[in-house]
């Protein structure tokens, strides 16, 4: 007997149980057998470890180029205040309706 789908058994003989179909992308399809297609998986796996770690490299390159103001000071944070000074004195003592620096 042999099983189709999970609960259907049909009468046959298994031929050829050491070949597998690996997929190469876009629908292409090869028959190799089960030591060449775990090569395949491991190989797979290493691009995609390697790509993982291009990428945590390339993020951490972006977030010190995000935080590097910031450590630098060139933004207020929470422990020093910025000092603001009223605009009013200066209206008042140019007449300057919108107040304009160069």
């Amino acid at each position: 007997m042999v099983p189709i789908g999970r609960k259907a058994y049909m009468p046959g003989h298994l031929i050829h149980t050491n070949e597998v179909l690996v997929g190469h992308y876009q629908n292409y399809f090869s028959k190799c057998s089960a030591h060449k297609a775990k090569e395949i998986c491991e190989y797979r796996i290493k691009m995609a470890e390697d790509h993982l770690e291009k990428l945590k490299t390339e993020r951490d390159l972006w977030q010190n180029k995000l935080d590097k103001p910031y450590n630098n000071g060139a933004f207020p944070s929470m422990d020093n205040h910025e000092i603001i000074e009223p605009m009013m004195r200066m209206k008042k003592k140019y007449g300057v309706r919108n107040i304009k620096f160069v």
